[in-house]
């Protein structure tokens, strides 16, 4: 097995080369990607909303010189997803002795806008088999808070942690899934996000309602465990955990991706954030948090950071 220092300048090197082509397409005003699977684009090219094509040409200039910049100023981050034996995890949202000793932690978020630390410390791990890349928090938080009971509800309103996935790094097309304490899922697809249009943030083009419709994972777990009461501001509260196992055939239905499972040294763009909500004394503060400060909404993929998939 090579070294993880070799692992991690493979990896850069085939990032740097997604890098070039996105940057491209970006200059070349590429048409919409489809996705493989049973997802379509979102929208068609959506060249017809400018005034003229100077127009549409001068705001990807602006936005490619924008990507350069945040990725010069907020470089992201690198982590090692190692692989076990099949089964390993038993995913019931517990971090239980031994199941994740392999798993290299990610540590040090920050609040995506303000750029600080966060007051209360997030964990995240990663892992992977055969069948599914395993995700899991430890999330410090004095304050649980998590309401909502339905599936695919609005959980960034309250307690949860996010994951975004691009399994090819174009930059274009990714998974989004969310976990509250109580356990409740999200899952959506972003199949034609566009740099000029969508940073700022613009929910008009990447219409998330149609993308949570559309997108239901099928073989995908996901467990939650808290330590405290949830909705009660006037007590203590210690935290909690959780655990995805998310499978490859669900990532395959939603993205644009080149093998799965994947191969030792693949480079996925990952992004990991969280939501957390404190209500004390009638007064509420949401911080939102990520692996790399993405200094807006976290629907910014060029600076989700990047793992290494290592057998």
């Amino acid at each position: 097995m090579r070294s993880a220092s070799l692992w991690l300048a493979a990896g850069l090197g085939a990032w740097m080369a997604a890098g070039c082509a996105v940057q491209q397409w970006m200059c070349q005003g590429g048409a919409p990607r489809r996705v493989d699977g049973l997802v379509e684009p979102m929208a068609s090219t959506p060249a017809t909303g400018y005034a003229s094509e100077a127009e549409r040409l001068a705001l990807i200039q602006k936005a490619a010189a924008h990507r350069i910049e945040l990725l010069a100023k907020f470089p992201p981050p690198v982590a090692l997803c190692r692989r076990i034996p099949d089964g390993a995890i038993r995913v019931d949202g517990e971090l239980s002795p031994g199941e994740w000793d392999r798993a290299m932690v990610v540590s040090g978020f920050r609040l995506t806008r303000e750029l600080t630390p966060c007051r209360q410390e997030t964990l995240g791990m990663m892992l992977w088999d055969s069948r599914y890349l395993y995700l899991a928090f430890d999330c410090e938080d004095a304050d649980l808070t998590a309401t909502i009971t339905e599936r695919d509800g609005e959980l960034w309103r309250e307690d949860d942690v996010e994951v975004f996935i691009d399994p090819d790094a174009d930059e274009m097309s990714y998974l989004e899934f969310e976990l509250s304490p109580r356990g409740i899922f999200y899952d959506a697809t972003v199949a034609d996000y566009r740099p000029e249009i969508d940073w700022p943030a613009d929910l008009s083009h990447l219409d998330i309602d149609r993308g949570i419709k559309i997108y239901t994972t099928l073989d995908t777990q996901a467990k939650a465990r808290i330590a405290g009461t949830l909705n009660k501001p006037d007590d203590v509260d210690e935290g909690w955990t959780c655990e995805l196992a998310i499978s490859w055939t669900d990532i395959a239905r939603g993205t644009n991706v080149r093998r799965l499972p994947p191969r030792d040294g693949d480079v996925w763009l990952i992004g990991l954030f969280r939501v957390n909500v404190n209500v004390k004394a009638d007064q509420k503060l949401t911080e939102y948090s990520g692996w790399n400060p993405t200094t807006s909404w976290f629907h910014v993929p060029w600076l989700f950071g990047r793992v290494v998939f290592v057998e």
